[in-house]
């Protein structure tokens, strides 16, 4: 009787035990990292300050030239579209608004006239909107010509004595084909190189260095 007790004891001991632990495996584990540094992208435009003898007393159907530039002061490709941001202020009052609808025509080209300057990295395209885009490189420096015109035919008195700030507004995005579909809504097929509209010939290594760079994956 005392035995039979003694195996009881035993066997409850031994299922204690077994609930209350686990077994050991061997195992093993490594890790390792990847580090990248991602990349920026940012635009820089300047205009040249218009003398007083510029500056002052604009009449309609005037041409106001300037120069500037445009830089990618980024370490990536960027596609920058380049768009007329003009405001008015009126005679007596002090707040700047937006300048009315086709009053203002505005044209940017390159000083040196290249459309396709490969030398400082920088391709200017258009679209079917006649919209201005130049693909640059990093670090690329485009210097600029700057026309712009009051449009005698779609003013009227309202802007006399008025003050107009003539504005250029370079919008950069990376040179990824998604980035430039989400950002600006156009399609690569749309562009067209500048020069090809302006000598009605062929660019094709311009087309070939567009889809290269915003192809990248």
């Amino acid at each position: 009787m005392k035995k039979s007790k003694n195996l009881v004891l035993t066997a409850a001991a031994l299922l204690m035990v077994s609930v209350g632990s686990t077994y050991a495996w061997f195992t093993a584990s490594d890790a390792d990292t990847i580090d990248i540094s991602l990349g920026d992208i940012g635009v820089e435009t300047t205009l040249e300050t218009l003398s007083d003898e510029d500056g002052i007393d604009l009449e309609p159907g005037l041409t106001v030239e300037s120069t500037g530039a445009i830089s990618n002061t980024g370490s990536l490709y960027s596609l920058v579209k380049i768009e007329e941001d003009s405001v008015v202020t009126y005679k007596g009052t002090s707040e700047a608004v937006a300048a009315p609808e086709d009053t203002i025509s505005f044209e940017v080209s390159p000083e040196n006239g290249a459309y396709e300057d490969w030398e400082n990295g920088v391709i200017w395209y258009t679209d079917e909107n006649g919209a201005m885009y130049l693909l640059m490189d990093p670090q690329s420096t485009v210097d600029l010509s700057v026309d712009a015109c009051l449009n005698g035919e779609n003013l009227d008195n309202s802007l006399m004595g008025s003050k107009v700030s003539f504005k250029v507004n370079s919008h950069a995005v990376q040179a990824i084909e998604e980035a430039v579909v989400s950002e600006f809504g156009i399609e690569l097929d749309s562009l067209r190189p500048v020069e090809e509209s302006l000598t009605r010939s062929s660019s094709n290594q311009a087309m070939e260095h567009l889809f290269e760079i915003m192809g990248r994956k």
